[in-house]
């Protein structure tokens, strides 16, 4: 699985996690896995997240209002809520988590 943040003006990704398919407890309940503390794009900038290869996660909208507001000089720790079975991963939501380090 993977996980990232893809300009689509400057066609290059600005963030990228890969998950070996053995990380996922494949037990169908919903577990918290950490994306780290991207560097977020920026307010205005266009991008798209993914999950997976393909999947693009429509998050400028979601993300429009945090991003305009957030505190640049903050990190955000990046979670996503995964579940797993025998042959698929449901991704449930991201959550963003102020991380307390400062940018650099």
């Amino acid at each position: 699985m993977e996980f990232g943040f893809y300009d689509t003006v400057q066609r290059k990704k600005l963030f990228q996690k890969n998950f070996p398919a053995s990380q996922f407890v494949s037990d169908g309940a919903y577990h918290l896995y950490s994306l780290g503390t991207p560097k977020l794009p920026a307010p205005g900038q266009k991008f798209h997240a993914w999950g997976d290869e393909s999947w693009n996660l429509n998050l400028n909208e979601i993300m429009k209002d945090f991003l305009a507001k957030h505190d640049s000089g903050k990190t955000w720790e990046i979670f996503v809520s995964v579940k797993a079975d025998d042959k698929n991963l449901y991704l449930d939501r991201m959550i963003f988590a102020e991380s307390g380090k400062k940018e650099r």
